[in-house]
């Protein structure tokens, strides 16, 4: 009687069961969050296939062409600008001369695309730049300063007039200065300051695009992408491009429209 009270009290104990099975504290931790984890999986089982399967397709894309491959689904913000500036010190470390550069993004922060722009500009290499969907506003900016562009026959560029604002107080730079010079001496403080920063980073914008040299001589393009007088959001095709003389290339691998809009904000090289 006293060896099956023995029995059933370390049976209802969770410590002994650890020690029969001669558990460390790491595995004994591992072994108490083994179910969230197996519930996270299930939970994104989806996401992280498509990670895996995506990483594969890469690693194959840049093996058949023999060049770097770099993702990126991501906005231009500040994270993307520090992985992108620390994925183009590590291709160099490693002399990769060539690289794909996807993009797949509606754009984002001047500061981040400006230091983008300037480690593409830098980079010892080449760096072709392939979009099979969309690269929009600042993504449009890191394109038009790769070497080479590439384009799907649905894919579009997009005016790079910065927009301000804050919130949902935003508009762009040239409604700003259209807005000031209609109220005249009754525009706001807020709308004159607007409209300073309006013209401020209009000019900047415009120096990041004359720093390109594949746009040497294309004054009217560099106006008509940062003028303000079509919307932000309107989509500059192939034959948009091709109008004002912009080299752009109707070629996209397979592999690359396989894996495009299956990872969101995700930013990966093959190196």
């Amino acid at each position: 009687m006293d060896i099956i009270n023995i029995t059933i009290s370390n049976l209802t104990v969770a410590q002994p069961v650890n020690e029969a099975l001669n558990l460390s504290p790491f595995a004994s931790a591992l072994l108490s969050i083994l179910p969230w984890i197996m519930i996270f999986g299930l939970l994104y089982r989806q996401q992280i296939t498509s990670l895996f399967i995506s990483y594969r397709v890469l690693k194959g894309l840049a093996k058949r062409y023999k060049m770097g491959v770099i993702l990126f689904a991501h906005d231009v913000d500040i994270k993307a600008c520090n992985e992108m500036e620390m994925l183009l010190r590590k291709a160099e470390e490693k002399n990769i001369k060539e690289i794909i550069l996807i993009l797949d993004t509606f754009g984002g922060m001047e500061f981040a695309v400006s230091r983008i722009i300037n480690a593409i500009q830098n980079y010892k290499g080449k760096i072709y730049a392939y979009v099979p969907r969309y690269s929009m506003s600042a993504g449009s900016l890191i394109a038009l300063s790769c070497d080479k562009l590439y384009m799907s026959k649905t894919a579009s560029l997009g005016a790079v007039d910065p927009q301000i604002g804050i919130l949902f107080w935003v508009h762009s730079s040239k409604a700003w200065q259209e807005i000031v010079k209609k109220k005249g001496i009754k525009a706001n403080d807020e709308s004159i300051a607007m409209s300073l920063y309006a013209e401020q980073y209009t000019k900047l914008i415009r120096s990041y695009l004359d720093k390109i040299k594949n746009l040497n001589g294309k004054d009217d393009f560099k106006n008509f992408m940062t003028n303000g007088d079509i919307p932000h959001a309107q989509q500059l095709g192939i034959k948009d491009l091709q109008k004002w003389d912009i080299e752009v290339k109707d070629i996209m691998p397979w592999e690359i429209m396989k894996i495009i809009g299956k990872n969101p904000k995700i930013i990966k090289a093959t190196f």
